[in-house]
């Protein structure tokens, strides 16, 4: 695997994780990619909880999901990501976000900076001891810079003695290429 760029690079951390997961969310579905790298990498899956605002997305992912033979149940939430993970009853392993708009889809649906610091609020809540959350921001838009400052900022204020963050940029990629939040509950 190369590290061409934050998702390679998101991938290759996950998969420890992922080994020995029995619960994971992806908190932005979109068009499935993350889920199918989950179920292919996590052998011990027991759920995956998929969440996506719009119903495209949730089509898209489903399609691509349903031709994976896999023992795990999959939990499908059209909703915003706000509110998935408010109170979650499962104690979980992995918490998975890509940013930003639907590729293929409208770039006017974009995913919303107070949205997104909820959504990772409730999330870190949700994370078992050695779990972990990763964000994939894309700053090369006007919202999507606000919501990666804002998430920088958001991240560094949590407390190093609960929490491990890592940040990762590609700086000599063109075009304010994404980031990758990466944190683990100590």
């Amino acid at each position: 695997m190369t590290i061409s760029n934050v998702l390679a690079v998101n991938r290759l951390l996950l998969r420890p994780y992922l080994a020995h997961a029995r619960c994971v969310i992806d908190a932005t579905v979109g068009n499935g990619h993350d889920s199918a790298f989950v179920l292919h990498h996590a052998p011990h899956l027991q759920y995956l909880f998929c969440c996506d605002i719009q119903a495209q997305a949730m089509e898209s992912s489903q399609r691509k999901l349903a031709a994976i033979d896999t023992p795990a149940q999959i939990y499908r939430y059209e909703m915003n990501h706000a509110y998935v993970l408010e109170d979650f009853p499962l104690a979980v392993d992995v918490i998975l976000f890509n940013l930003g708009y639907l590729p293929g889809g409208s770039h006017a649906l974009h995913t919303r900076t107070e949205d997104t610091l909820r959504a990772c609020t409730a999330g870190l809540q949700a994370l078992r001891r050695g779990g972990v959350l990763s964000v994939v921001s894309y700053p090369g838009t006007a919202a999507g810079a606000e919501e990666d400052r804002a998430l920088h900022a958001w991240a560094q204020a949590l407390p190093q003695q609960k929490w491990h963050v890592a940040r990762v940029r590609m700086p000599n990629q063109i075009h304010q290429p994404p980031c990758l939040l990466f944190i683990e509950r100590r």
